[in-house]
Protein backbone atom coordinates (compact mmCIF):
# COMPACT_ATOMS: atom_id res chain seq x y z
CA UNK A 1 0.00 0.00 0.00
CA UNK A 2 1.07 3.32 -0.51
CA UNK A 3 1.41 6.39 1.26
CA UNK A 4 -1.45 7.97 -0.71
CA UNK A 5 -3.57 5.14 -0.09
CA UNK A 6 -2.85 4.54 3.61
CA UNK A 7 -4.03 8.82 4.19
CA UNK A 8 -7.17 7.74 1.91
CA UNK A 9 -7.94 4.97 3.74
CA UNK A 10 -7.22 6.98 7.04
CA UNK A 11 -9.50 9.54 5.81
CA UNK A 12 -11.97 7.11 4.55
CA UNK A 13 -12.58 5.77 8.23
CA UNK A 14 -12.25 9.23 10.07
CA UNK A 15 -15.74 10.08 7.51
CA UNK A 16 -17.10 6.82 8.79
CA UNK A 17 -16.69 7.15 12.13
CA UNK A 18 -18.03 10.51 12.54
CA UNK A 19 -21.12 10.12 10.20
CA UNK A 20 -22.41 6.34 11.22
CA UNK A 21 -21.84 5.07 8.07
CA UNK A 22 -19.17 2.52 6.51
CA UNK A 23 -16.28 2.80 4.56
CA UNK A 24 -15.01 -0.18 2.04
CA UNK A 25 -11.54 0.35 0.95
CA UNK A 26 -8.64 -1.93 -0.28
CA UNK A 27 -10.37 -3.42 -2.83
CA UNK A 28 -11.96 -2.50 -6.50
CA UNK A 29 -14.85 -5.29 -6.09
CA UNK A 30 -17.44 -2.65 -6.62
CA UNK A 31 -20.05 -5.29 -6.98
CA UNK A 32 -19.30 -6.98 -3.55
CA UNK A 33 -19.45 -3.54 -1.60
CA UNK A 34 -22.44 -3.00 -2.55
CA UNK A 35 -24.14 -6.30 -2.16
CA UNK A 36 -22.91 -5.90 1.20
CA UNK A 37 -24.76 -2.16 1.90
CA UNK A 38 -27.70 -3.62 0.48
CA UNK A 39 -27.78 -6.71 2.82
CA UNK A 40 -27.01 -4.32 5.97
CA UNK A 41 -29.81 -1.79 4.96
CA UNK A 42 -32.52 -4.27 4.68
CA UNK A 43 -31.38 -5.55 8.43
CA UNK A 44 -30.80 -2.02 9.70
CA UNK A 45 -32.72 -0.42 13.04
CA UNK A 46 -33.04 3.36 12.59
CA UNK A 47 -33.19 4.85 15.70
CA UNK A 48 -33.54 8.66 16.51
CA UNK A 49 -34.03 10.69 20.40
CA UNK A 50 -34.94 14.02 21.24
CA UNK A 51 -32.47 15.66 23.61
CA UNK A 52 -33.41 16.87 26.92
CA UNK A 53 -30.88 19.59 27.10
CA UNK A 54 -32.83 22.03 24.53
CA UNK A 55 -30.38 24.42 24.99
CA UNK A 56 -29.28 25.27 21.54
CA UNK A 57 -25.74 26.54 22.32
CA UNK A 58 -23.80 25.44 18.93
CA UNK A 59 -21.47 23.23 21.15
CA UNK A 60 -20.76 19.31 19.98
CA UNK A 61 -22.44 16.80 21.85
CA UNK A 62 -21.36 13.31 21.94
CA UNK A 63 -23.80 10.32 21.33
CA UNK A 64 -23.16 6.64 22.29
CA UNK A 65 -25.54 3.72 20.98
CA UNK A 66 -25.14 -0.07 22.97
CA UNK A 67 -26.52 -2.95 22.53
CA UNK A 68 -26.98 -5.60 25.25
CA UNK A 69 -27.89 -8.66 22.36
CA UNK A 70 -25.30 -11.07 21.09
CA UNK A 71 -24.00 -10.61 17.66
CA UNK A 72 -25.86 -7.04 16.52
CA UNK A 73 -23.64 -3.66 16.55
CA UNK A 74 -25.05 -0.15 16.92
CA UNK A 75 -22.89 2.05 14.43
CA UNK A 76 -23.70 5.68 14.90
CA UNK A 77 -22.38 8.81 14.31
CA UNK A 78 -20.10 10.58 16.97
CA UNK A 79 -21.84 13.16 17.32
CA UNK A 80 -23.46 16.48 16.90
CA UNK A 81 -23.66 20.05 17.05
CA UNK A 82 -26.57 21.78 19.04
CA UNK A 83 -27.53 24.29 16.67
CA UNK A 84 -30.45 26.16 15.55
CA UNK A 85 -32.96 24.60 13.22
CA UNK A 86 -33.15 26.07 9.69
CA UNK A 87 -35.58 28.58 8.96
CA UNK A 88 -38.44 26.95 7.08
CA UNK A 89 -38.51 27.51 3.26
CA UNK A 90 -40.67 30.03 1.86
CA UNK A 91 -43.73 29.02 -0.37
CA UNK A 92 -41.82 30.59 -3.33
CA UNK A 93 -38.61 28.48 -2.63
CA UNK A 94 -41.10 25.32 -1.83
CA UNK A 95 -42.22 25.14 -5.27
CA UNK A 96 -38.96 25.84 -6.58
CA UNK A 97 -37.63 22.59 -5.32
CA UNK A 98 -40.64 20.64 -5.69
CA UNK A 99 -40.23 21.41 -9.54
CA UNK A 100 -36.79 20.41 -9.00
CA UNK A 101 -37.67 17.14 -7.85
CA UNK A 102 -40.63 16.83 -10.36
CA UNK A 103 -37.73 16.96 -13.18
CA UNK A 104 -34.55 14.96 -11.47
CA UNK A 105 -33.99 11.24 -12.79
CA UNK A 106 -33.14 10.56 -8.59
CA UNK A 107 -35.86 9.82 -6.10
CA UNK A 108 -36.28 12.15 -2.96
CA UNK A 109 -37.39 10.00 0.12
CA UNK A 110 -37.36 12.71 2.66
CA UNK A 111 -41.20 12.26 2.86
CA UNK A 112 -42.09 8.41 2.07
CA UNK A 113 -45.37 8.91 -0.49
CA UNK A 114 -47.00 6.43 -3.21
CA UNK A 115 -49.35 6.67 -5.74
CA UNK A 116 -51.89 5.18 -7.91
CA UNK A 117 -53.66 6.16 -11.16
CA UNK A 118 -57.02 5.38 -11.40
CA UNK A 119 -59.20 6.14 -15.01
CA UNK A 120 -62.64 5.24 -14.58
CA UNK A 121 -65.21 6.18 -13.67
CA UNK A 122 -62.65 10.33 -13.99
CA UNK A 123 -58.88 10.17 -14.52
CA UNK A 124 -57.58 11.06 -10.68
CA UNK A 125 -54.29 10.30 -9.05
CA UNK A 126 -54.38 8.38 -5.36
CA UNK A 127 -51.39 9.97 -3.42
CA UNK A 128 -50.46 8.86 0.12
CA UNK A 129 -47.69 9.76 2.54
CA UNK A 130 -46.82 7.62 5.35
CA UNK A 131 -47.48 9.44 9.01
CA UNK A 132 -44.29 8.64 9.92
CA UNK A 133 -42.47 11.92 8.32
CA UNK A 134 -45.42 14.43 8.63
CA UNK A 135 -45.23 17.19 10.91
CA UNK A 136 -48.48 17.97 12.27
CA UNK A 137 -49.52 21.48 13.24
CA UNK A 138 -51.55 20.57 16.31
CA UNK A 139 -54.45 23.29 17.37
CA UNK A 140 -58.02 23.33 19.88
CA UNK A 141 -59.66 21.35 16.79
CA UNK A 142 -56.83 18.76 16.81
CA UNK A 143 -54.32 18.64 14.33
CA UNK A 144 -53.27 19.48 10.25
CA UNK A 145 -51.05 19.37 7.58
CA UNK A 146 -50.74 21.44 4.72
CA UNK A 147 -49.00 20.21 1.46
CA UNK A 148 -48.01 20.25 -1.83
CA UNK A 149 -48.52 18.17 -4.23
CA UNK A 150 -47.22 18.34 -7.78
CA UNK A 151 -47.77 15.89 -10.98
CA UNK A 152 -46.32 15.72 -14.16
CA UNK A 153 -47.12 13.18 -17.20
CA UNK A 154 -43.67 12.01 -19.30
CA UNK A 155 -43.15 10.47 -22.45
CA UNK A 156 -41.26 7.69 -24.03
CA UNK A 157 -39.10 10.23 -24.82
CA UNK A 158 -38.73 11.76 -20.74
CA UNK A 159 -40.22 14.67 -21.81
CA UNK A 160 -42.78 16.34 -19.89
CA UNK A 161 -45.81 16.74 -21.42
CA UNK A 162 -48.58 18.21 -18.82
CA UNK A 163 -48.06 19.16 -15.15
CA UNK A 164 -50.48 20.32 -12.49
CA UNK A 165 -49.58 21.68 -9.21
CA UNK A 166 -52.70 21.51 -5.54
CA UNK A 167 -52.32 22.74 -2.15
CA UNK A 168 -53.89 19.91 -0.26
CA UNK A 169 -54.34 19.79 3.77
CA UNK A 170 -56.12 17.33 6.12
CA UNK A 171 -56.94 16.81 9.84
CA UNK A 172 -57.74 14.46 12.34
CA UNK A 173 -59.30 14.79 15.94
CA UNK A 174 -56.35 14.08 17.87
CA UNK A 175 -52.77 12.56 17.02
CA UNK A 176 -52.23 9.04 18.82
CA UNK A 177 -49.19 7.57 19.55
CA UNK A 178 -48.11 6.60 15.86
CA UNK A 179 -48.94 9.86 13.36
CA UNK A 180 -51.57 7.98 10.60
CA UNK A 181 -50.27 8.71 7.35
CA UNK A 182 -52.71 11.31 4.83
CA UNK A 183 -53.89 10.34 1.42
CA UNK A 184 -55.64 12.70 -1.03
CA UNK A 185 -57.66 11.71 -4.31
CA UNK A 186 -56.81 14.62 -7.04
CA UNK A 187 -57.70 14.65 -10.71
CA UNK A 188 -55.46 14.34 -13.28
CA UNK A 189 -55.68 13.32 -16.68
CA UNK A 190 -52.45 11.98 -18.79
CA UNK A 191 -52.49 12.82 -21.97
CA UNK A 192 -51.93 11.09 -24.90
CA UNK A 193 -48.59 9.26 -25.24
CA UNK A 194 -48.00 9.50 -21.25
CA UNK A 195 -46.02 6.35 -20.27
CA UNK A 196 -45.28 7.31 -16.57
CA UNK A 197 -46.53 9.85 -14.08
CA UNK A 198 -43.93 11.75 -12.03
CA UNK A 199 -45.82 12.76 -8.44
CA UNK A 200 -44.12 14.99 -5.60
CA UNK A 201 -44.86 15.96 -2.08
CA UNK A 202 -43.86 18.52 0.01
CA UNK A 203 -44.83 19.15 3.69
CA UNK A 204 -44.87 22.88 3.67
CA UNK A 205 -44.34 22.95 7.52
CA UNK A 206 -40.73 21.26 7.62
CA UNK A 207 -40.22 21.51 3.56
CA UNK A 208 -39.61 18.21 3.23
CA UNK A 209 -40.25 16.22 -0.36
CA UNK A 210 -40.88 12.97 -1.35
CA UNK A 211 -41.51 11.62 -5.03
CA UNK A 212 -42.88 8.67 -6.39
CA UNK A 213 -43.69 7.41 -10.28
CA UNK A 214 -46.11 5.75 -11.79
CA UNK A 215 -45.84 3.27 -14.27
CA UNK A 216 -48.71 3.71 -16.90
CA UNK A 217 -50.00 -0.09 -17.93
CA UNK A 218 -53.44 -1.38 -19.74
CA UNK A 219 -55.96 -0.64 -17.54
CA UNK A 220 -57.28 -3.65 -15.66
CA UNK A 221 -61.31 -2.84 -16.25
CA UNK A 222 -62.33 -5.36 -13.73
CA UNK A 223 -61.66 -2.96 -10.60
CA UNK A 224 -60.92 0.03 -13.14
CA UNK A 225 -57.32 0.95 -11.69
CA UNK A 226 -53.59 1.33 -13.19
CA UNK A 227 -51.45 0.31 -10.61
CA UNK A 228 -48.10 1.97 -10.19
CA UNK A 229 -45.93 -1.75 -9.75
Amino acid sequence: MTNNQAVANSYLGAIDRISGGRAFGNGNDIDLALERVVEESDSALRVAYSPTNKNVDGKYRKISVTVNRPGLTARTRDGYYALQDPPKPTVTEQKTRIEAAIESLFAFQALEVSGELRLLPTATVQVHVAGTQIQWRSDDQGARVDQMIVLAAYSAENRPLSSRTYDVSAKVPNLREKSPGVSYTVAFEPPPGTVRVRLAVSDLRSGQIGTADVAITPPDLSDNMWVAP
